[in-house]
């Protein structure tokens, strides 16, 4: 009996242990006030399409075993085949999940374009990363000659886009190597988007807690990047709204070889998932409760061989708070 007993005690203790070290998700952080109406509303009970979202949406999100199987089955092969999606692990998000996605089409004056992922942070407010905007050429860093946006949709293809009035990036940005930070763009709109259940601002913090507390919060990557090694080799990204949850590190400097304070270092989980092409400007969420704040937005890729896998350097949004 005092064996018994004795097994118990110990029993008990390990279970408060365990739940004492359990980390729960601290409350939400400061944020700026760039809309008229509260940030960081959406709803995650809402999975798959609307009426107005994309049909390719309805596909049920994977559960956490079979995103485990479907990564351990990627390695025992060798990596990705072809037709994998790079987004290994990812599912369809709907908009009314992440109601402040927007999607961006930018044109340049030499006649290229390119197509990225932002987030609404204000009534005329868009948020995304410098080199969505720029190209890097003998003569210096060009500007795009129009952007274009799309909010309100999961499809990116849907509804009318708006021709932005401004955009303008960084000064400190360097479009030769992304690294080195303040890799940041704001884009104005010509009037105020319509706010409802499908457009809605996301909360920008102007501090986290991303190295400590803030483990505990849900975090996910969202954009429209490429979806296989045939898209990406053709540089054709996804229609649909994808989410990835993922895993960050503030200390970028060890994890991502980028630079600490202004970068958090994120990947996907499992390990081998990750964003692409398309994605470059999209957030970083993390949601406190139901409040969704961008702690950060896609800049680039560590690996220069596996570019939809591994690690990332995401713009840390807080270090630019004041700009």
């Amino acid at each position: 009996m005092k064996h018994v007993d004795g097994g118990l005690l110990v029993f008990a203790l390990l279970l408060f242990l365990h739940e004492s070290l359990q980390q729960t998700c601290p409350p939400a952080p400061s944020h700026l006030s760039l809309a008229s109406t509260p940030c960081g509303l959406s709803n995650l009970a809402r999975d798959g399409a609307t009426d107005v979202e994309a049909r390719q949406l309805s596909a049920a999100s994977p559960n956490w075993f079979v995103r485990a199987w479907n990564g351990f089955l990627s390695v025992l092969a060798g990596g990705l085949r072809q037709g994998d999606p790079l987004i290994i692990n990812g599912a369809p998000a709907s908009i009314s999940e992440a109601p402040f996605m927007a999607h961006l089409s930018v044109d340049f004056s030499s006649g290229t374009s390119s197509s990225c992922s932002a987030s609404i942070i204000g009534d005329q407010w868009i948020l995304t990363a410098a080199h969505c905007i720029t190209r890097a050429g003998n003569k210096g860093t060009t500007l795009a000659s129009k952007v274009t946006v799309r909010v309100g949709n999961a499809d990116r293809t849907a509804g009318s886009g708006i021709s932005s009035t401004s955009f303008k990036y960084h000064s400190n940005f360097d479009r030769s190597n992304l690294r080195k930070g303040y890799d940041i763009a704001l884009i104005r709109l010509p009037t105020s988007l319509a706010f409802g259940p499908t457009v809605q601002p996301i909360c920008y913090p102007t501090s986290d807690d991303l190295g400590t507390a803030a483990a505990a919060c849900d975090k996910k990557a969202y954009g429209w990047g490429v979806l296989s090694i045939k898209d990406y080799l053709k540089r054709r990204t996804s229609r649909t709204l994808q989410k990835l949850d993922v895993t960050v590190s503030d200390r970028a400097a060890r994890d991502c070889s980028a630079v600490d304070g202004i970068h958090v270092c994120v990947w996907g989980t499992p390990s081998s998932s990750g964003p692409c092409n398309g994605d470059s400007g999209g957030p970083l969420v993390v949601r406190y409760g139901d409040q969704a704040y961008e702690a950060g937005l896609l800049s680039g890729s560590v690996s220069t061989k596996d570019k939809c896998t591994g690690r990332f350097y995401y713009t840390r949004t807080s270090a630019f708070a004041d700009w």
